[in-house]
């Protein structure tokens, strides 16, 4: 659920309904119908707890909306998103989108070579928002010494066509990690990585052994994750 920065309430007060109550001597017959719309009568106000813990509407423990509004925005939002894995993104850290779908939807760029071009840390980033939490965030880091391979689409590699080559193999060409920090350091890698040329990344890599069904795959998209976007590491390195 979004977080608000405030919200109020509306409550019904009071409700005015006219009956008319008529006898029909001939059938002796006694008769009660509504006249007209009843008349609602609504109160309204700026505190959402307040009007909550004060409603009449039968609920007996209104102590529990403080689970869900945590006060004062000026020093409970960050905590609250942060609690929920939403943390903000470092101050001196800059992803470039390359290509998203879904709810994480990016238009795919045209000169993914320039912008790769202009990494100096050479991390390529899939967040993926239906995913297992091992896979939600994966960052690629190449280590090569004159750019790209000549001939090597690393996009297309990434997104429908996870093959084995010369120009991607696991531990030689690249590595996997699950922090920015651990491929920053070169720490902590993955350590099983497999491949398949009719899907994209990461096949069924895993931090520590095989992991199926992580995998996005453009074209076709069928059986794969659908809510996935790429990014590249536009952050300097450390001087």
């Amino acid at each position: 659920m979004p977080v608000v920065s405030n919200a109020g309430y509306t409550a019904l007060s009071k409700v005015v309904e006219t009956w008319k109550v008529s006898y029909d001597t001939d059938l002796q017959k006694l008769s009660i119908t509504p006249e007209g719309d009843a008349v609602l009568t609504f109160e309204s106000g700026d505190d959402i707890v307040e009007g909550y813990r004060s409603s009449t509407n039968g609920f007996e423990d209104k102590a529990e909306i403080s689970d869900y509004v945590v006060g004062s925005c000026d020093n409970n939002v960050k905590a609250a998103l942060e609690d929920h894995a939403f943390k903000a993104r470092p101050a001196d850290q800059k992803w470039v989108p390359v290509t998203g779908r879904g709810i994480i939807y990016q238009p795919e760029v045209s000169n993914f070579t320039e912008i790769w071009a202009a990494s100096e840390t050479q991390i390529l980033r899939r967040k993926c928002f239906e995913c297992d939490l091992t896979h939600v965030d994966i960052f690629y880091r190449r280590f090569d010494t004159n750019g790209l391979p000549e001939g090597f689409d690393l996009l297309d590699t990434v997104k429908s066509h996870w093959a084995e080559s010369d120009n991607n193999r696991n531990l030689e060409t690249f590595k996997l990690y699950s922090t920015y920090a651990d491929a920053i350091a070169n720490e902590n890698h993955w350590t099983y990585c497999n491949y398949a040329s009719n899907v994209g990344f990461p096949r069924d890599c895993g931090p520590i052994g095989y992991t199926p069904s992580q995998w996005n795959r453009y074209e076709p998209a069928n059986g794969a994750k659908y809510h996935v976007a790429f990014y590249v590491d536009h952050t300097p390195l450390p001087a």
